[in-house]
Protein backbone atom coordinates (compact mmCIF):
# COMPACT_ATOMS: atom_id res chain seq x y z
CA UNK A 1 0.00 0.00 0.00
CA UNK A 2 1.18 3.25 -0.77
CA UNK A 3 0.74 6.33 1.20
CA UNK A 4 0.85 10.31 -0.15
CA UNK A 5 1.13 13.20 2.42
CA UNK A 6 2.32 16.34 2.92
CA UNK A 7 2.97 17.95 5.96
CA UNK A 8 1.33 14.84 7.87
CA UNK A 9 -2.02 15.06 5.97
CA UNK A 10 -3.34 13.24 3.03
CA UNK A 11 -2.04 14.99 -0.52
CA UNK A 12 -5.00 15.96 -2.41
CA UNK A 13 -3.78 16.26 -6.02
CA UNK A 14 -3.44 20.13 -6.11
CA UNK A 15 -0.52 19.60 -3.73
CA UNK A 16 0.48 16.98 -5.60
CA UNK A 17 0.65 19.59 -8.53
CA UNK A 18 2.55 22.29 -7.32
CA UNK A 19 4.63 19.77 -5.68
CA UNK A 20 5.57 17.90 -9.32
CA UNK A 21 6.20 21.15 -11.32
CA UNK A 22 8.08 23.01 -8.66
CA UNK A 23 10.28 19.89 -8.90
CA UNK A 24 12.96 22.19 -6.79
CA UNK A 25 14.05 20.35 -3.33
CA UNK A 26 15.90 18.01 -1.69
CA UNK A 27 15.17 14.47 -1.01
CA UNK A 28 16.81 11.15 0.52
CA UNK A 29 14.97 7.48 0.79
CA UNK A 30 15.31 4.64 3.04
CA UNK A 31 14.18 1.57 3.97
CA UNK A 32 12.48 0.98 7.48
CA UNK A 33 12.62 -2.43 8.72
CA UNK A 34 11.60 -3.51 12.74
CA UNK A 35 10.78 -0.02 12.93
CA UNK A 36 15.02 1.18 12.23
CA UNK A 37 16.71 2.98 9.38
CA UNK A 38 20.19 2.26 9.32
CA UNK A 39 22.25 5.43 8.97
CA UNK A 40 19.15 7.38 9.94
CA UNK A 41 21.58 10.52 11.12
CA UNK A 42 23.15 10.32 7.78
CA UNK A 43 19.79 10.81 6.06
CA UNK A 44 18.65 13.57 8.62
CA UNK A 45 22.83 15.45 8.28
CA UNK A 46 22.13 14.95 4.52
CA UNK A 47 18.67 16.73 4.13
CA UNK A 48 19.91 19.40 6.98
CA UNK A 49 22.86 20.55 4.99
CA UNK A 50 21.03 20.33 1.34
CA UNK A 51 17.93 22.68 2.94
CA UNK A 52 20.51 25.10 4.68
CA UNK A 53 21.95 25.55 0.58
CA UNK A 54 19.32 25.64 -1.12
CA UNK A 55 16.24 27.24 0.76
CA UNK A 56 18.67 29.07 3.81
CA UNK A 57 16.78 27.94 6.73
CA UNK A 58 17.23 24.92 9.50
CA UNK A 59 15.52 21.79 8.94
CA UNK A 60 13.32 20.65 11.84
CA UNK A 61 14.52 17.50 12.56
CA UNK A 62 12.28 16.61 14.63
CA UNK A 63 9.55 17.53 12.99
CA UNK A 64 10.88 14.67 10.09
CA UNK A 65 11.38 12.15 12.97
CA UNK A 66 7.14 13.04 13.69
CA UNK A 67 6.29 12.79 9.70
CA UNK A 68 7.99 9.82 9.29
CA UNK A 69 6.22 7.97 12.57
CA UNK A 70 3.20 9.12 11.32
CA UNK A 71 3.39 8.24 8.11
CA UNK A 72 4.63 4.57 9.35
CA UNK A 73 1.48 4.55 11.38
CA UNK A 74 1.63 0.90 12.80
CA UNK A 75 3.96 -0.77 9.54
CA UNK A 76 7.32 -2.00 11.19
CA UNK A 77 9.02 -2.26 7.65
CA UNK A 78 8.63 -0.07 4.43
CA UNK A 79 10.19 1.94 2.00
CA UNK A 80 10.04 5.74 2.35
CA UNK A 81 11.21 8.93 0.68
CA UNK A 82 11.07 12.10 2.58
CA UNK A 83 10.96 15.19 0.15
CA UNK A 84 11.70 18.78 1.22
CA UNK A 85 10.44 21.77 -0.24
CA UNK A 86 11.11 25.53 0.52
CA UNK A 87 9.23 26.63 3.82
CA UNK A 88 5.43 26.50 3.29
CA UNK A 89 5.74 25.98 -0.79
CA UNK A 90 6.66 29.80 -0.71
CA UNK A 91 6.88 30.54 -4.94
CA UNK A 92 6.69 33.94 -4.90
CA UNK A 93 10.39 34.94 -5.57
CA UNK A 94 11.82 31.62 -7.26
CA UNK A 95 15.01 30.76 -8.38
CA UNK A 96 15.34 29.82 -12.22
CA UNK A 97 18.15 26.70 -12.03
CA UNK A 98 20.19 26.74 -14.58
CA UNK A 99 20.95 23.58 -16.35
CA UNK A 100 23.94 22.97 -18.61
CA UNK A 101 24.46 19.23 -20.26
CA UNK A 102 26.97 18.94 -22.88
CA UNK A 103 27.19 16.36 -25.17
CA UNK A 104 24.32 14.95 -25.67
CA UNK A 105 23.83 12.72 -28.03
CA UNK A 106 21.83 12.37 -31.19
CA UNK A 107 21.15 8.39 -32.04
CA UNK A 108 18.53 6.70 -33.84
CA UNK A 109 18.46 2.62 -33.74
CA UNK A 110 19.35 0.72 -37.63
CA UNK A 111 15.94 -0.98 -37.00
CA UNK A 112 12.15 -0.17 -35.96
CA UNK A 113 11.09 -1.47 -32.88
CA UNK A 114 9.17 -4.77 -32.76
CA UNK A 115 5.88 -4.09 -31.29
CA UNK A 116 4.76 -6.07 -28.18
CA UNK A 117 2.64 -9.48 -28.81
CA UNK A 118 0.53 -11.53 -26.84
CA UNK A 119 3.35 -12.90 -23.94
CA UNK A 120 6.41 -11.37 -25.55
CA UNK A 121 7.66 -8.18 -24.68
CA UNK A 122 8.63 -4.71 -27.07
CA UNK A 123 12.22 -5.90 -28.92
CA UNK A 124 14.32 -3.26 -30.25
CA UNK A 125 17.85 -3.60 -31.65
CA UNK A 126 20.99 -2.66 -29.90
CA UNK A 127 22.64 -1.00 -33.11
CA UNK A 128 22.39 2.55 -33.98
CA UNK A 129 23.52 5.22 -36.01
CA UNK A 130 24.62 8.17 -34.25
CA UNK A 131 23.99 11.83 -35.92
CA UNK A 132 26.24 13.80 -33.64
CA UNK A 133 26.30 15.99 -30.24
CA UNK A 134 24.98 19.26 -28.69
CA UNK A 135 25.06 21.01 -25.81
CA UNK A 136 21.42 21.86 -23.88
CA UNK A 137 21.31 25.00 -21.62
CA UNK A 138 17.85 25.49 -19.68
CA UNK A 139 16.40 27.81 -16.86
CA UNK A 140 13.84 26.31 -15.23
CA UNK A 141 11.34 29.48 -13.66
CA UNK A 142 9.67 27.16 -10.58
CA UNK A 143 6.95 29.29 -10.19
CA UNK A 144 5.21 28.83 -13.00
CA UNK A 145 6.63 26.37 -14.86
CA UNK A 146 8.59 28.09 -17.83
CA UNK A 147 11.37 26.83 -19.55
CA UNK A 148 14.42 29.09 -20.87
CA UNK A 149 16.70 26.95 -23.11
CA UNK A 150 19.43 27.59 -25.90
CA UNK A 151 21.07 24.45 -27.54
CA UNK A 152 24.21 24.92 -29.49
CA UNK A 153 26.38 22.99 -31.45
CA UNK A 154 29.79 23.36 -29.38
CA UNK A 155 30.13 24.13 -25.42
CA UNK A 156 32.00 26.62 -24.93
CA UNK A 157 31.98 30.24 -22.89
CA UNK A 158 30.58 32.13 -25.90
CA UNK A 159 27.71 29.83 -26.07
CA UNK A 160 26.99 30.02 -22.29
CA UNK A 161 27.27 33.57 -22.12
CA UNK A 162 25.09 33.97 -24.85
CA UNK A 163 22.32 32.06 -22.68
CA UNK A 164 22.67 34.10 -20.10
CA UNK A 165 22.42 36.95 -22.14
CA UNK A 166 19.05 35.22 -23.11
CA UNK A 167 18.04 34.26 -19.80
CA UNK A 168 18.91 38.64 -18.73
CA UNK A 169 16.28 39.59 -21.62
CA UNK A 170 13.52 36.83 -19.98
CA UNK A 171 13.80 37.35 -16.54
CA UNK A 172 12.10 40.30 -14.88
CA UNK A 173 14.21 42.67 -13.37
CA UNK A 174 16.10 42.21 -10.27
CA UNK A 175 15.20 38.09 -10.34
CA UNK A 176 18.88 36.52 -10.41
CA UNK A 177 19.24 32.66 -11.90
CA UNK A 178 20.33 30.16 -9.16
CA UNK A 179 23.41 29.14 -10.89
Amino acid sequence: MQIVEIDGEPAIPQDLHRAAVMNYGHFTSMQVREGRVHGFELHLNRLASSSAVLFGHALERERVRVLIRHALGTRASASVRVNVFAKKGDLSDPLHPVIEKSQVQALARTSPVLPMMPGMPERRTHDYVRHGVTSLFAAFNIADGTVISSIHRRHRAIEFKKFLAKIDTEIPDGRAPGL
